[in-house]
């Protein structure tokens, strides 16, 4: 970047409702060599990990510039950056691969830290990651999917009080979202706020983010999907991914159901160290993450984040009467556009 400043936040405040801008000129190597040195003893000296380094480091500036000015601190916040960036590269995967499979266009998608947003959420912990990956379906209808993850990168010793953290927080922030999205909310963030909300960060998605967008066309089709989106004229699914990452142990990895009535919207992923290694390297040469589980030859648990139906499965009604529909754990919210 220009005059030197290489990490850049933007947080919104929570009086104004404005953006603050936070910059910094730390040195680069300083960054780079805390992921090194995090890195290494997982992926070995055979990688490249200088080249590792400095792309986790600028996949982290992509979600949020406060992620590096954590790790810039102390080599434990650089394990946190390596985690928030898997955590992401595999959400990201999945939602974008889902909403194929089942015969939507992938329109664009974006990545955001919770942190940078704490003010939306009110009092209390909240998850690390919300990944939004808007589609459209062959009829031009709009769609949101938000999946919320919160990561941790551990070690072995105490990977039991660190998942049980994740799962706490993923479940507190999923409900709290929830509750906001509502139209019959108790709580002071409405569905209206959020619908502009959403909508707003449609419109600030750099074009780098821009997925199956027609190019002749990418104006005028971001307007409108933030038009439907603030007019309540689109659904909407809600999912969550708590991901573990133990860099000591090469047990296998597992996947875990954690919602009560199993249909896998709220999962946890506890990824050992031959995974993580798996990880990284599939980061490093942008393979999809999937491919790891076959690697490793374990099992995907029928994982089905979405449960919206393909298009020719879709009722009749929904073209007739647009709505939104809120899609999370045991509830289905349907709040009719006015």
């Amino acid at each position: 970047l220009e005059r030197d400043i290489n990490v850049v936040r933007y947080k919104v405040d929570s009086r104004s409702r404005g953006v603050e801008l936070i910059s910094s000129n730390l040195p680069m190597d300083m960054l780079t060599d805390h992921l090194e040195a995090a890195i290494l003893p997982i992926v070995g000296t055979g990688a490249d990990i200088k080249a590792l380094a400095l792309k986790l480091l600028k996949h982290s500036y992509s979600i949020s510039g406060y992620i590096a000015l954590r790790a810039a601190r102390r080599e434990n916040n650089a394990r946190e950056l390596i985690g928030l960036c898997l955590s992401d590269f595999d959400a990201t995967d999945v939602a974008v691969r889902r909403a194929r499979e089942i015969g939507e266009t992938v329109m664009l998608r974006a990545t955001y830290l919770l942190d940078d947003y704490a003010s939306w959420f009110g009092t209390g912990p909240i998850a690390d990651l919300l990944v939004m990956v808007v589609t459209q379906d062959a009829v031009g209808r709009t769609y949101v999917h938000l999946v919320v993850t919160e990561s941790k990168f551990c070690k072995d010793s105490i990977m039991t009080d660190e998942a049980k953290s994740s799962r706490q927080q993923l479940e507190s922030t999923v409900q709290k979202l929830v509750r906001s999205l509502k139209a019959d909310t108790d709580v002071p963030f409405d569905t209206a706020v959020w619908c502009d909300r959403l909508a707003d960060l449609v419109l600030d998605t750099p074009k780098e983010f821009h997925v199956d967008l027609p190019v002749e066309k990418a104006l005028e089709t971001v307007k409108k999907l933030a038009d439907d989106i603030r007019d309540s004229n689109f659904e909407l699914t809600v999912n969550g991914m708590s991901h573990v990452f133990v860099y000591d142990n090469q047990e296998k990895a597992t996947r875990t159901v954690l919602d009560a009535d199993g249909d896998g919207r709220l999962i946890q992923d506890v990824s050992w160290s031959l995974r993580v290694r798996s990880l990284l390297t599939n980061f490093a040469k942008d393979a999809e993450p999937e491919a790891i589980y076959d690697a490793l030859e374990v099992e995907l648990c029928g994982l089905d984040l979405f449960s919206g139906a393909p298009l020719a499965e879709k009722p009749s009604a929904l073209e007739e009467n647009p709505q939104v529909t809120h899609k999370c754990s045991e509830e289905v919210v349907e709040s009719v556009k006015e």
